[in-house]
């Protein structure tokens, strides 16, 4: 049984998902997965704009600059560190493994 047969998808998809993993744009994701990273990148997108609203605000000075903001700023940006490395984490396996298939011939990839 081929690689397209165990995922039930056709060849096509199943080459389309293999180049993309490949070229580290990152797993095609289904389901639960695919959900909660589409989950993930919302929270971090409104973190992203309240980060944004917050420095605009100290830089037209409507909040004065504090220790306790800057604390703030620094935890909700090693949050995000922390979230891109167990992104990265999940998507590397992917990727070294869809370079070894290609690099092996896209049929013998199992």
């Amino acid at each position: 049984m081929t690689l397209c047969d165990n995922r039930k998808i056709d060849a096509s998809t199943g080459l389309r998902r293999l180049v993309r993993e490949a070229s580290a744009f990152g797993p095609s994701l289904e389901g639960e997965s695919r959900t909660a990273v589409m989950a993930l990148t919302a929270q971090l997108k409104a973190v992203g704009v309240n980060l944004n609203q917050v420095v605009r605000a100290m830089n037209t000075g409507l909040v004065p600059s504090s220790e306790a903001i800057l604390t703030n700023v620094q935890a909700c940006a090693e949050q995000i560190k922390r979230a891109e490395a167990m992104f990265v984490s999940i998507c590397e396996p992917r990727f070294q493994k869809a370079r070894a298939a290609l690099s092996e011939g896209v049929g013998d990839a199992k």
